[in-house]
């Protein structure tokens, strides 16, 4: 730098000694432009003067302060340490290195490098960390690093450079990485639907089915060369190393299509769930952990595979939709159950999700009434939503006396709270997804009833779960419960209408999701006095409504040639509740598109509709966006963001979808 810095100065001196002359010289011949020249070079002279003393003052700084930090480095003893070592400047420039540090690259020239010539995966930003900290492979060895920030001043409040000390320890981390390699993982698969499936199949044929079952599992779990244990009739008990894991996920857990493409005169397909434990854990919490995925793959419908690794969850497969039940059983349990409940309360809380549509009302409406018949006293949680559901009440309150005071907002809800208060729980399960989530705080005695596909948040408190994901609606798990009621209990046909409005609505007037029990419960229902023709004054839209559903429908786009999106700015919150699912069912009945999503404004989040023909599980990309709901039909709300980031955010999660189904 000294030598580049002299020639720059003679060539200076040189030039400005030639102007001079050659001024001087040019007087002879014309005085004015040879005054000129000299008064230039006069000029030059000056400014290089200032240039040189400015430019002479900052290097004199500059190596003031590199002599300043190579003593401190040198009293540190680093200059003759046998740990690599290199200081960057905060702009993450290099401005020393030891002679270790320089062996690993080869002796080269590094002064003033930028920090991406030694570490190319690293930026500045790393500089700014109080404790800055990371690994890396220089050559064949790895480099666990440690920095060190260097101050300026004594009291070390101005920070001036940053040195990274390298500490090779590649025989410890080699012995690591073995070891997360070969630590064991454990897993759970169960056969969903094992007595429905054999119940379907000839009795000539129930043997075969079972062993290709047995030996499409023995065939995929064979790489892992871990253990694999029937331990009941229609579940599986798996330990394996962590490392096989890894191919497990990517080939997408295959044997969840295999078994279900299992033909051995069954009607029905055989389905898998399965989970998996996986983490820093000893073995019991990895039980715990395959226990748990199990129940929450299960609790999602089934036909899918769940990894928990400490608390991050995974999800796969899940194409196919719930196999109802055939056995009530488990209704008349519950029913049971409930009337236990009911009998050591002191008063019942019912509460649904957030904007209650009419399955939430109309399950907490046939709750009211079980609870009615049993003298507890009973309040609703609700508050002003969609026409339908406004209807619905007005006309139960209308002609029903006992439901004039049974309503409440979810501010008052608190009031009617006792030290033996029984909350019911309706069609939610997300604790955040209840329509006022401090109640369940405040209420020890809480039962939850739901057909949701089970998410990774749960309301874990619950002393009675009624939580079926096959159902149509939550509604038509009420209308079952009711009939196990006994004695003399009779719903009134405005109750029966409210229940049977909820199975119409999540079932799109018995069009999708139905299943025998459906028909069954809204058999029931009708001999209640059901009136068909009056529940469908509810659903009607007024003109307004019925314009805005056509705008939104027709100013839709599609993404990967068989998705529909449309955005609506909506300001009426009369419908605002009910608008975006009817868009997004109308955008599903176009010919091509199998699923739809409607994102719609509103005063303090973006509320994202999603329904699906079934080839594509609008669940799984609702829940990316921190919604959930079912394979057809599902849900989000996003805050603090616009209409088009929502936009952007969906279109971002249909692809991670994509990508994980292909």
């Amino acid at each position: 730098m000294k030598n580049e810095s002299k020639e720059n100065f003679i060539a200076l001196v040189i030039a400005i000694l030639f102007l001079g002359i050659l001024g001087m010289a040019m007087c002879f011949y014309n005085l004015t432009i040879g005054l000129i020249q000299i008064f230039a070079a006069v000029v030059l002279v000056l400014v290089s003067v200032l240039v040189i003393r400015k430019n002479h003052g900052q290097l004199s700084e500059y190596i003031d302060n590199l002599r300043f930090r190579i003593d401190d480095l040198k009293n540190d003893g680093l200059g003759t340490s046998p740990v690599p070592v290199v200081v960057f400047s905060l702009s993450g420039k290099i401005l020393w290195t030891n002679s270790k540090f320089e062996e690993l690259f080869g002796n080269v020239q590094l002064f003033d490098k930028p920090m991406e010539t030694v570490f190319p995966n690293l930026n500045k930003d790393i500089l700014s960390d109080d404790t800055p900290e990371f690994s890396c492979y220089i050559g064949s060895k790895h480099y666990h690093i440690t920095g060190k920030r260097l101050y300026e001043d004594k009291k070390q409040t101005v920070l001036s450079h940053v040195a990274f000390y390298l500490f090779e320890d590649t025989q410890n981390f080699e012995y690591s990485m073995k070891y997360l390699e070969e630590k064991p993982a454990v897993g759970v698969i169960n056969i969903d639907n094992y007595d429905d499936v054999l119940l379907n199949t000839p009795d000539a044929y129930r043997s075969l089915l079972l062993a290709e079952i047995d030996n499409k599992i023995s065939a995929w779990f064979s790489f892992t060369e871990g253990v694999l244990k029937k331990v009941e009739k229609d579940r599986y008990f798996l330990f394996f190393p962590h490392s096989c894991l890894k191919k497990m996920i990517e080939d997408k857990f295959s044997v969840l299509d295999d078994v279900r493409s299992i033909r051995c005169g069954n009607k029905f397909s055989a389905t898998l769930s399965i989970g998996i434990g996986n983490g820093n854990k000893d073995f019991k919490d990895l039980d715990d952990a395959a226990n748990s995925a199990i129940t929450l793959a299960l609790g999602r419908g089934g036909d899918q595979a769940v990894v928990k690794e400490n608390n991050d969850i995974k999800f796969f497969g899940g194409k196919s939709r719930e196999h109802e039940k055939t056995t009530k059983v488990k209704a008349r349990v519950t029913a049971n159950t409930l009337k236990d409940l009911f009998a050591n309360s002191s008063n019942v809380l019912i509460m649904g999700h957030k904007l209650p549509d009419m399955d939430a009302i109309g399950a907490a409406i046939g709750i009211s009434a079980f609870a009615r018949f049993y003298d507890k006293d009973v309040r609703i949680l609700y508050e002003n939503t969609s026409p339908p559901v406004n209807g619905i009440i007005d006309r139960i309150e209308e002609k029903i006396e006992d439901y004039k005071d049974i309503f409440v907002s979810p501010e008052h809800a608190l009031d009617f709270v006792q030290g033996n208060t029984l909350l019911v729980v309706v069609d939610a399960h997300k604790p955040d997804y209840t329509h006022y989530p401090p109640l369940l705080d405040k209420v020890n005695n809480i039962v939850l009833i739901d057909h949701h596909r089970r998410g990774e948040d749960f309301i874990d408190r619950a002393k009675l779960v009624y939580h079926e994901p096959y159902a149509s609606s939550t509604c038509e798990l009420v209308a079952e419960i009711l009939q196990y009621t006994g004695g003399d209990f009779a719903l009134e046909p405005q109750e029966a209408e409210a229940i049977y409005a909820g199975i119409m609505q999540d079932t799109k007037d018995f069009a999708m999701k139905t299943g025998v029990r459906t028909f069954e419960a809204a058999a029931f229902l009708k001999r209640c006095g059901v009136d068909i023709l009056e529940i469908r004054k509810y659903f009607r839209n007024d003109f307004n409504s019925f314009v805005s559903i056509a705008q939104i429908a027709s100013s839709a786009i599609t993404v990967n040639g068989n998705i529909a999106i449309s955005t609506c700015e909506q300001t009426d919150e009369s419908d605002i509740n009910a608008i975006a699912p009817q868009a997004a069912d109308r955008l599903l009945s176009i010919s091509g598109i199998e699923a739809s999503f409607v994102l719609m404004a509103k005063p303090d989040e973006i509320a994202i509709s999603g329904r699906s023909s079934g080839n594509i599980n609008v669940q799984r990309i609702m829940e990316k966006l921190g919604g959930g709901g079912h394979l057809t039909m599902a849900g989000a709300q996003l805050k603090d963001c616009t209409l088009e980031q929502a936009k952007e955010l969906l279109i971002k999660a249909i692809d991670e979808y994509a990508k994980e189904t292909e």
